[in-house]
Formats: C-alpha cells, sequence, structure tokens
C-alpha cells in the first residue's frame, strides 16, 4: 500500500485488485454510486458531513477485507486530508439507510375520528326520539279527530237506517245497524293506518338525510385538520440524502429519500437545508406554496436556506 496515495486512492486501488465494482461496494453499504465515486475521487465536497464520511471510509475498508491495523491507518489518512470540521456539526445524528423515524401522528388522528363518529351516533340516536315526540301530539290527535268524523258518520248512517227500517221487525233493525257499523269501522282504521305508515316512512327519510349530512361535514373537517398540520413537502426524483434543521440547530430530519419518495414536517421555518443530491428534489412546498428552485446538477451537493411564508 503506498503511503503517499489518499485513503480513497488506497480504497479504490484495493477494490479493483480484488474485482469488485463500484456497484458493489455502493449495494454493500447502501450508498448511491455517486457517493462511492467521490469517496474513491477523495471528493469530499460532494459528501456530506465529515462525521458521516469517515464511517463511510471505515465501512469501505472492512467491507474490502483489510486488517483492522490497515483500516485505522485509511481513517487516520482521511482525518489528516478532509477539510471539514467536526465542530461545525456537532450534535448531527448518524446517517442512516432509512429515514430517521418520526413521530406519528396517526394514533391521535385515528382517536379524534373516533370521537366525532361517537358524537354523531348519539345525536342521531336522539334525534329520532325527538322527532318521534314531536309528531306523537299531532299524530294523535289526527286519530282523535278521525275518529271522532267516523263515529259521526256511523251515527248518521245509523239514523238513516233506522228511521228507513222503522217498520221492519226489532230484530231485524238491530241486526242491520251492527252490520253497518261493523262495515264503516273497518273503513276507518284502514284509513288511520295508512296515514300512520306514511308519516313513519317521512320520518325515516329525513333521518336518513340528516345523517348522511352530518357524515359529510365530519369528513371534511378531518380532511382540513390533516392538511393544515403539513408545513413542508419536498418530493424527490432520484436518491438523495437530507439533512434539515432549523434556525436554533436542532434537527428536524436526516436520512435518504428514494425516487418518488417525499419528505414531510410540521414544524414551521425558517429551514437551513443540505441535499447530497441536490438535482434529485423535484419540488419544494412551504405553507402551501411552491418553492422556485435554481438551476442543479446531479451529485451536487445544495445547502439552501428557506423561510416560511
Amino acid at each position: 500500500m503506498a503511503e503517499t496515495e489518499l485513503a480513497g486512492q488506497q480504497l479504490a486501488n484495493i477494490r479493483q485488485e480484488k474485482g469488485l465494482s463500484q456497484e458493489d461496494v455502493a449495494a454493500e453499504l447502501r450508498l448511491s454510486v455517486t457517493y462511492v465515486k467521490a469517496i474513491e475521487a477523495d471528493d469530499y465536497e460532494r459528501l456530506p458531513e465529515a462525521t458521516f464520511v469517515r464511517g463511510y471510509v471505515r465501512n469501505y475498508a472492512r467491507y474490502l477485507g483489510l486488517p483492522e491495523a490497515e483500516i485505522k491507518a485509511i481513517v487516520a489518512l482521511y482525518d489528516q486530508q478532509n477539510t471539514h470540521s467536526d465542530a461545525d456539526y456537532k450534535g448531527a445524528r448518524p446517517l442512516s439507510a432509512y429515514p430517521a423515524k418520526r413521530r406519528s401522528w396517526w394514533p391521535l388522528i385515528f382517536l379524534l375520528v373516533l370521537i366525532l363518529i361517537v358524537i354523531q351516533g348519539v345525536m342521531m340516536w336522539k334525534k329520532p326520539y325527538s322527532s318521534k315526540d314531536e309528531q306523537e301530539v299531532p299524530k294523535a290527535e289526527t286519530m282523535s279527530s278521525m275518529a271522532y268524523e267516523t263515529e259521526q258518520q256511523v251515527k248518521e248512517v245509523a239514523a238513516n237506517k233506522n228511521s228507513a227500517v222503522v217498520n221492519l221487525a226489532d230484530e231485524e233493525v238491530v241486526e242491520a245497524q251492527e252490520a253497518t257499523e261493523n262495515l264503516e269501522a273497518d273503513a276507518a282504521y284502514s284509513e288511520v293506518e295508512l296515514a300512520t305508515e306514511e308519516t313513519d316512512a317521512l320520518l325515516a327519510e329525513q333521518a336518513e338525510e340528516a345523517e348522511l349530512e352530518e357524515t359529510t361535514v365530519a369528513t371534511e373537517t378531518t380532511t382540513e385538520n390533516q392538511a393544515s398540520s403539513e408545513a413542508l413537502r419536498i418530493s424527490f426524483n432520484a436518491a438523495c440524502w437530507v439533512s434539515v434543521k432549523n434556525n436554533n440547530g436542532a434537527v428536524l430530519y436526516t436520512g435518504t429519500k428514494q425516487p418518488g419518495e417525499t419528505l414531510t414536517l410540521e414544524e414551521s421555518g425558517p429551514y437551513h437545508f443540505v441535499f447530497g443530491n441536490g438535482a434529485a428534489v423535484e419540488e419544494m412546498v412551504v405553507e402551501g406554496k411552491v418553492q422556485e428552485l435554481p438551476a442543479r446538477r446531479s451529485g451536487q451537493v445544495w445547502r439552501p436556506t428557506i423561510s416560511a411564508n
């Protein structure tokens, strides 16, 4: 191993001697091929913080099967030649191949939806009884009125029948009156029953309309609450390492995003970004406003600062 060679050059030479490709190394270390090329070219300006790159170099050497002493020598050589300062990134977390785990709001959203459903159920349970109570008195009055009119009609018919059969025998008059009263009573009860069925059908239809309207309102409210909680959304069209900090230096997110994935944050800006591959950022929306993105090259490290609208 030549002492004049830089750390990345030594790793590249050993890789070639072992017949491995840059794609093999990238797959094993879960890095992009662009990162592997930058390490072998000792071009650390295209890579993230020095703390993370130091871990890449160590893992690369271990993957090549080097003895522990040679691994330490290569890492020490990297420490001597790199121009980054670890103090600039104090408190940064190690880069993971997977996005950092963020706090999930789904349990809270599920609880809110469940509460809305319970409230809606209670309102629906009370409303049919209230409607029934409101309709009970008019309905009873209507039935009493119809019964009274029926009784009067029966009496009038009975009186007419009595005058028409006054000369008949007493037994025939009684039988005729009973038959007439039974027929009139059956007709009256049929009309009352029909009116009751129509009223019940109308009440059921009103209850269904009220239920549909309340469900629609609850759904729209839930959707608005979810949309309003999103302060930042970034979509990616290529693999990209990302770091997001606020004005206080607190890390809001750090990790790697793949093509087609989206990064969303609920915290408000300003935001201080570091994109390992600036050209991978397809769209950025801050506080509902689409940001205009400058021209960027593939593999270029992009460090923008964007304030909230």
